[in-house]
């Protein structure tokens, strides 16, 4: 599976969540998401947990449409730039672009934004 095909999968499965119980829950999530991690993906599964458990990810997920178009991508990067490192963050782009439904290269018009040395 490619990491685009990842965050496609993801999204399926938070979209079905959010279907059968009206809210996604973040533990259920974190479990679907090492699955799907544990063998090609290892290095995204801390990265991907983190993240459906930010504020961030909540607020994609509330609104109607879920997860609909780029606008969560810069609040998501920002989550995870703070607390991974940007090889990681920008490896995940795809994955992001996936959870999104946004082309796989989507993604990469929003780089992760360079950490300041203050």
């Amino acid at each position: 599976m490619t990491p685009h095909q990842l965050g496609q999968t993801l999204r399926a499965q938070v979209l079905l969540q959010r279907r059968r119980t009206g809210r996604v829950q973040g533990p259920r999530l974190e479990a679907v998401i090492r699955d799907l991690c544990a063998e090609d993906h290892q290095d995204f599964c801390a990265p991907l947990c983190f993240l459906v458990s930010s504020p961030a990810f909540a607020a994609a997920t509330d609104r109607d449409p879920a997860l609909a178009g780029p606008t969560p991508l810069n609040a998501w990067n920002r989550e995870l730039e703070q607390i991974y490192a940007g090889g990681l963050c920008q490896r995940l782009q795809p994955v992001l672009a996936g959870l999104l439904d946004l082309p796989a290269t989507a993604a990469s018009a929003n780089p992760i934004a360079p950490r300041s040395s203050a």
